[in-house]
């Protein structure tokens, strides 16, 4: 089986992240991971270029958002833990504007560093993704499960693909990791078991097909039924938006510190395909050196909580997925029979003697770890990375983007010409006022970022923001 390393995923809008250059600006869509994505608007339109710098615990980092059109910058600098800045490149795969991965740093040795990015001309930033090493705290942290991780167990004709997206209004991009998972059959499904506290399931969605999905997500037992429905109507559909990414298909807070078993169940399809993209969840164990093995535990916990409707009678709960907005879903009462009782002690009693197990094999997980960091990197025994790296190298697959429609990209940049040069015609602020969104900037505190509801400027959706000295 194959070995992926650990990695946390952090939102841009982290505490610990610190904007500068000037005013970010903050961009607030359902398609960004936590509804958010900060940019230096500034820089699209004066000589000020952004920057952003953070302290993080790990072994590596990845940054992922939108790089600016093709007419601006495709570079920027990083600095590592004080070191000098080395230039990088960003992804070309492909046409910019794009939601990729424009970073990937060298490997690090564990331990906490600190990145400086600067010479950002509107790059936006969604989400990084750091690595861990054994010992590093996951304290706060939430952990970022890949589609194509071992841990996914996959039932059926599900398929691994590495196309990019076509999100029509928005910039075109890639799938976080570069790949999804993807199947249009009902009954296919996938198993994850996992030591922690929430669970969330991200995907790609098409509001540009009319259609539905509808599916089961089995926890510990406990059916949600959920069903996403596309007519003519749907806003999505009718404000052209395309396919969705970073789609929250299904979330669950507030979960006992406990193992738990997940079922993914696609139950019904028409004219649409269920694309999973990651997932994410709450660890309860503090690091990696102290995360118990669950592979030992898969086969008796898929059988007893999984498949064990026929000891416990749960009303399912329903949800129907008509906007873009997170689902509600309505619930009903449990009905617990005795069988279920029987059978949930016997599965405490299991798990009990396999955690006991377990934890002998824990102090030998920190040498496996390194001993498999040594066959990543080869040649990262050394204490501080080398930083002359033109180009990122990428921690994930690279993606096949022949499936792009490039007629759609061509109309994209079309607009962004037109709209940079409607940016550059002087006019007085009333008239921008009449005629455009306005967001005029204002001083904040420690690099706070505006708030915008719309998408990002260089998104071409007319969206013009009138900058004041």
């Amino acid at each position: 089986m194959t070995t992926i390393p650990m990695r946390i995923i952090l939102d841009d809008n982290a505490g610990n992240i610190t904007y500068g250059g000037g005013n970010w600006t903050l961009s607030t869509l359902v398609q960004w991971y936590q509804g958010t994505s900060n940019y230096p608007a500034f820089a699209l339109s004066g000589s000020e270029l952004g920057s952003f710098s953070l302290d993080f615990d790990g072994t590596s980092i990845t940054f992922i958002g939108i790089t600016p059109p093709s007419t601006y910058s495709q570079t920027a600098k990083v600095s590592i833990d004080g070191e000098s800045s080395s230039p990088i490149t960003y992804d070309s795969s492909i046409e910019p504007p794009a939601y990729v991965q424009w970073y990937q740093s060298p490997f690090l040795t564990e331990g906490r560093h600190t990145i400086t990015v600067n010479g950002l001309a509107g790059t936006a930033l969604d989400m990084a993704i750091i690595t861990v090493g054994p010992d590093t705290s996951l304290a706060g942290n939430k952990i970022f499960v890949d589609d194509n991780d071992p841990a996914l167990q996959y039932s059926g004709s599900w398929t691994e693909r590495t196309d990019g997206f076509n999100a029509r209004a928005l910039p075109d991009g890639l799938p976080v990791g570069n790949s999804t998972k993807r199947t249009t059959t009902p009954g296919d499904s996938m198993f994850f078991q996992f030591f922690g506290t929430s669970i969330a399931l991200y995907g790609i969605f098409n509001w540009a097909n009319i259609g539905s999905i509808s599916a089961t997500y089995t926890l510990d037992g406990n059916v949600t039924s959920q069903s996403y429905i596309i007519t003519v109507d749907s806003p999505p559909y009718v404000d052209n938006t395309g396919e969705a990414s970073n789609f929250l298909f299904f979330e669950k807070d507030d979960l006992s510190t406990d193992i738990h078993a997940l079922v993914l169940t696609v139950t019904d399809i028409q004219n649409q395909t269920f694309i999973l993209d990651y997932g994410v969840y709450s660890p309860s164990f503090s690091s990696l050196a102290t995360m118990p093995n669950l592979t030992t535990t898969a086969n008796i916990l898929n059988t007893t909580t999984v498949n064990g409707p026929s000891s416990t009678n749960t009303s399912p709960q329903t949800t129907v997925v008509t906007n873009q907005g997170h689902p509600t879903t309505k619930s009903t009462q449990l009905s617990i029979m005795v069988g279920g009782t029987v059978g949930g002690v016997s599965v405490l009693i299991l798990t009990s003697l396999l955690l006991l197990h377990l934890r002998r094999q824990r102090r030998s997980k920190a040498m496996r770890y390194s001993l498999m960091e040594e066959r990543l990197h080869p040649h990262a025994a050394h204490a501080h990375p080398s930083h002359d790296h033109p180009t990122c190298p990428m921690p994930f697959p690279l993606a096949n983007t022949s499936a792009a429609s490039t007629s759609i990209a061509d109309l994209k940049r079309n607009r962004i010409e037109v709209e940079h040069q409607r940016t550059n015609v002087p006019s007085s602020d009333s008239d921008n006022a009449r005629n455009h969104n306005v967001f005029n900037n204002y001083a904040h505190p420690n690099g706070t970022p505006e708030s915008e509801s719309h998408p990002p400027a260089y998104d071409a959706l007319g969206v013009n923001l009138v900058m004041t000295s």
